[in-house]
């Protein structure tokens, strides 16, 4: 129900993966439905866990999503952001590990103010996913149609700021932009 209700649906935004103009990417409802197809059709696997390394909240891997109960907000929030990565997973879309991530904080986050909360499920990248959820939010109030570009420089923070946390120092050989770190391969 969470990938097709009501908040999923307002949720559309893109971003760019690369440098140079048109080069970007998009994250939608019909990604969530996306997803929902996956899981309904056993493509993908939903397992409940109740416990994580420190600093982990929820995985998506091997066409598996692992997440705590998803009983409030901030696990919502969660399961959004792991969501994310699935559909980038059986889409086989080409982003780098930094673009997934960032777009999967963003997406959570922006999950969050959509709901009318402010609080981060996790502070961290969360917290700097923020200032790219509510440009978001102030696009979706001035009537933007279809799905707007994040704010660029709000984005770019965002990179530098998952770039440099601990969860992700296992992929900083590969980064800013390389395509080969999670896989994208359906």
């Amino acid at each position: 129900m969470l990938l097709r209700g009501p908040v999923i649906s307002a949720i559309r935004f893109r971003f760019p993966i690369g440098p140079l103009p048109g080069n970007e990417e998009a994250v939608v409802s019909t990604s969530y439905h996306r997803v929902a197809d996956a899981i309904d059709s056993g493509a993908v696997r939903l397992k409940e866990a109740t416990s994580f390394p420190p600093g982990i909240a929820g995985e998506y891997t091997s066409n598996t999503l692992r997440l705590s109960p998803v009983r409030d907000p901030a696990s919502r929030a969660l399961a959004v952001h792991e969501c994310t990565h699935a559909f980038f997973d059986i889409a086989r879309k080409r982003i780098s590990d930094q673009n997934d991530e960032a777009a999967a904080y963003a997406a959570g986050m922006l999950y969050l103010v959509l709901c009318g909360l402010g609080g981060s499920p996790v502070s961290g990248p969360y917290d700097a996913a923020r200032p790219v959820a509510e440009g978001l939010l102030q696009a979706y109030r001035a009537g933007t149609a279809g799905a707007p570009m994040v704010d660029l420089a709000a984005w770019q923070a965002l990179r530098t700021y998952i770039r440099a946390h601990p969860s992700y120092r296992h992929l900083r050989g590969r980064w800013p932009d390389d395509t080969r770190g999670y896989p994208h391969d359906g």
